[in-house]
């Protein structure tokens, strides 16, 4: 059994604080890594969203339309499921619970390539995509100008790599009068 001796302790405990301070320094942890300098920059998706009608009154039908537009290259795929293998679908979420959200989401017409990354055939969207999804406007809304939120939950590809899932979020006003 080895023992070291206590006059040794405060020295073992200065030296592995300094050697964490030296492992985790700035200039350690930003320096080139060889796996990371390969890999393309994921381009941004552009997402707006805007509802058709302006005012909407308590109780209409209103249509959320959200319009994106992706870099030249890349993809990501359709709302519907495309088997046990592919890729989770793009969905929406929204964080209004007060105005019904009225059948499903529907999209522009995808496009069906033969994903390299994957190595199957599947329904994507390049270049631009609109998706839109009607709600019941609440009885209850007062008369008021509201954010209406949501987020795009997606996974994007170019035909080598995919980024992991992300989630972008949007926001439009919806102006509610009687």
């Amino acid at each position: 059994m080895i023992c070291i001796k206590k006059e040794f302790a405060p020295f073992r405990k200065n030296f592995i604080i300094a050697l964490l301070g030296i492992l985790c320094s700035p200039a350690l942890l930003n320096a080139q890594i060889p796996w990371k300098s390969n890999l393309p920059e994921t381009p941004p998706l552009k997402i707006y969203a805007e509802f058709d009608t302006f005012p909407a009154a308590p109780g209409a039908l209103v249509t959320l339309i959200v319009r994106g537009f992706i870099e030249p290259g890349w993809h990501i795929y359709s709302t519907q499921d495309q088997g046990e293998d592919a890729p989770p679908p793009t969905t929406i979420t929204y964080r209004n619970s007060a105005h019904q959200k009225i059948g499903t989401l529907q999209e522009s017409a995808p496009e069906v390539i033969e994903d390299q990354a994957l190595n199957l055939r599947l329904a994507v969207h390049k270049n631009e995509f609109i998706f839109r999804q009607q709600f019941k406007i609440s009885m209850r809304s007062p008369d008021t100008m509201q954010d209406f939120e949501g987020d795009l939950h997606f996974q994007m590809c170019d035909n080598k790599i995919c980024t992991p899932h992300q989630v972008q979020s949007f926001a439009t006003p919806l102006t509610i009068e009687n």
